[in-house]
């Protein structure tokens, strides 16, 4: 039986937005996201896009654990669970006055415009929509019921006498499930963004552990029993490179797409018009993006 979370995922899944868009500066479109070898966008940690501990949803995975962990415990297993999500935001806004207020330097920035397919092609993950919501409805809305404290027969499979690797494996895929739609929810006051959002989470266990019953059992009671002891495999731990922003320092990966990934770039409403698009065009030729368009806002503001 489907659950509303579920459900909720599945649909945040499904779009038929073609093109999506990423708003930025036009000095970062110069110091790194355009190459003559390919596009670099980058996946912040979902840390420093909101702080986890506001979310809701963290709510029922402590009232779910808290049982068996220390206070202490449970703020390192949401930490150590955070540090492994990244995120590349776009919107399905190409040219929106509060999008460049807010992403766009109050419009002198640029807005790029992706092929959804081709940036999904080239990814691990697929693009979602971001869900709106407030907090005191997520209980109802998303498992239908009013208390905390009468969730947690959604965290168990409702079949008759299940094995207890199936209660752990039932129990693990319902949390990563809570954990992706933690990170797709926002608060309803930014619904006008129209936010979808590619989620990254690096690799705590190797595909090849899990080729037996015995590497999948292992695994699922370690991640649902002793949580903490699952850190990011070395390797991927090499993605993770970092910025400064607020005076704050902020891990982020790269993600890297072929050039045909972009289609267009709509020029912020604030900008020297005739200048920024010859000086991007001119930019964009010598990269060998000749194949992107390049728009003029439309938004009348001037800043």
């Amino acid at each position: 039986m489907k659950h509303n979370l579920d459900k909720i995922l599945e649909k945040l899944l499904i779009s038929n937005t073609k093109t999506i868009y990423h708003y930025t500066t036009t000095p970062a479109l110069f110091n790194g996201i355009l190459t003559e070898k390919d596009i670099c966008l980058w996946a912040t940690n979902v840390q420093y896009l909101n702080d986890p501990s506001e979310f809701f949803g963290f709510k029922i995975i402590q009232f779910l654990l808290e049982k068996d962990y220390s206070k202490e415990n449970l703020q390192e297993f949401f930490k150590v669970t955070a540090d492994n999500y990244f995120v590349t935001s776009f919107s399905k806004h190409s040219d929106y006055l509060p999008m460049w207020s807010m992403y766009g330097a109050n419009g002198t920035g640029i807005s790029l415009g992706f092929d959804r397919e081709k940036i999904e092609k080239n990814s691990d993950s697929g693009i979602a929509n971001c869900y709106y919501i407030k907090n005191e409805k997520i209980l109802k809305t998303v498992f239908g019921v009013e208390k905390i404290d009468e969730i947690g027969n959604f965290f168990y499979p409702q079949t008759s006498n299940p094995s207890k690797i199936e209660v752990l494996s039932y129990f693990t895929r319902k949390i990563l499930n809570l954990f992706i739609f933690i990170f797709l929810a926002k608060n309803q006051s930014y619904k006008y963004e129209k936010e979808l959002r590619l989620i990254t989470n690096l690799r705590v266990f190797r595909i090849e552990d899990c080729n037996t019953t015995e590497g999948i059992t292992n695994l699922v009671t370690q991640l649902t029993k002793n949580p903490l002891d699952l850190k990011i495999l070395e390797e991927e731990k090499q993605k993770i490179k970092y910025r400064t922003k607020n005076n704050l320092i902020i891990p982020y990966i790269e993600h890297h797409f072929p050039k045909e990934a972009l289609k267009e770039i709509i020029i912020g409403p604030t900008n020297q018009m005739d200048l920024s698009e010859q000086s991007i065009q001119t930019y964009l030729d010598h990269l060998g993006y000749g194949h992107v368009k390049i728009k003029r806002s439309e938004v009348p503001y001037r800043g």
